[in-house]
């Protein structure tokens, strides 16, 4: 009867504590460990394609080729739109303007005023665009985006790894120079999700807000509005602050990736793109843009992957939920209980044993 009461009081004693430790986060290492085998692949959704700037277009500088270039990035997203996606979702911020002229400017220009008797007001025609704004690789890259149907266009945060609860002020706004966003562009947050104890990313901000109160979608929220999915009004979010957890479908490099440098070079299928949701951005880890995922924590995804896995998630409606506190109790205690039975089931089959001897 003794050993029953001491029982009794060492499994309410042991719930108590796991159950305090449990939601003070104490225990926050250990529950993240335990939470990743949860994360398990799913089916790699057929309808997201990802652009990327991966290792083979930065090698292309070998051969002149600057990917990052402005003027063949508005060739990219030429054929990209050429390709005539579902909608086109730009990972990439277009900071600052375009000065002075390159190479192949001066080559053509040079061509213009070839004529031996070409006078100075020719010449000056054709220096004139180079030095006013908008320049004309500028104005050429604002016409591409204005001719994109469902338009995505990414603003970022100059410390998103700091955002905890979804607010932000307006001068941590880094958004693409103002030429860049047509008026029908549809602007979504990047760097919107969240790091926590462990660096590694499980939770993703759905909106995020200025402390003047204004609102802006994430980037894979703005994509599923844009595309018209019903289940943006379905997000279980786990907080007030409308976060929601990324039901990952698969480790990094999974979602279909076409090379940055075979779109510019126009050797991709277009039927690969077209009726796609397209996301553009970096996937090469030289760029730095990845961070640690559950779905496979050694192994760092590139930032634009897992706008893809957030969108996926809301896309297919696989939303994650916390458990209940009155479940996690009744796990914390059903667990317990179940160990002080085989302990004690163990001491009285080890007590038997010597009394036979």
């Amino acid at each position: 009867k003794q050993k029953n009461v001491a029982g009794a009081f060492f499994f309410l004693l042991i719930t108590v504590v796991l159950s305090a430790l449990l939601f003070s986060n104490s225990l926050a290492g250990w529950q993240y460990k335990l939470t990743n085998g949860f994360f398990s692949q799913r089916p790699i959704s057929n309808e997201i394609v990802i652009v990327g700037l991966d290792d083979k277009s930065l090698n292309a500088a070998s051969r002149g080729i600057d990917i990052k270039n402005r003027e063949l990035v508005n060739t990219i997203l030429q054929h990209i739109i050429e390709s005539k996606p579902k909608a086109l979702a730009l990972d990439y911020i277009f900071r600052g303007y375009t000065e002075g002229m390159t190479k192949q400017n001066l080559l053509s220009l040079s061509q213009t005023v070839s004529d031996a008797n070409a006078d100075k007001d020719v010449i000056a025609k054709g220096l004139l665009p180079y030095l006013k704004a908008p320049h004309p690789v500028d104005q050429t890259l604002a016409d591409t985006l204005r001719s994109a149907t469902k338009l995505i266009m990414a603003f970022g945060l100059t410390d998103a790894l700091q955002l905890q609860n979804g607010v932000f002020s307006e001068k941590e706004l880094n958004q693409s120079e103002k030429i860049f966003q047509p008026a029908h562009r549809i602007p979504g947050i990047i760097s919107t999700t969240v790091n926590t104890k462990d660096n590694v990313v499980r939770t993703y901000f759905t909106t995020l807000r200025e402390k003047s109160g204004i609102s802006y979608d994430s980037l894979a929220m703005a994509v599923a509005k844009a595309v018209g999915s019903p289940q943006v009004g379905r997000i279980p979010f786990i907080d007030s602050n409308k976060r929601m957890y990324i039901n990952f479908s698969g480790e990094p490099g999974s979602y279909r990736t076409i090379s940055a440098l075979d779109v510019y070079e126009n050797t991709f299928n277009k039927n690969d793109l077209k009726d796609k949701i397209v996301f553009y951005g970096a996937v090469s880890a030289r760029l730095n843009d990845t961070q640690a995922t559950p779905i496979a924590p050694e192994r760092q995804m590139a930032g634009v992957e897992i706008h893809a896995n957030a969108l996926q998630t809301i896309l297919d409606g696989a939303f994650l939920r916390d458990l209940a506190v009155d479940w996690k109790v009744a796990v914390i205690a059903l667990f317990t209980l179940i160990s002080l039975v085989a302990f004690m089931y163990l001491e009285i089959r080890s007590s038997l044993a010597v009394g036979t001897l």
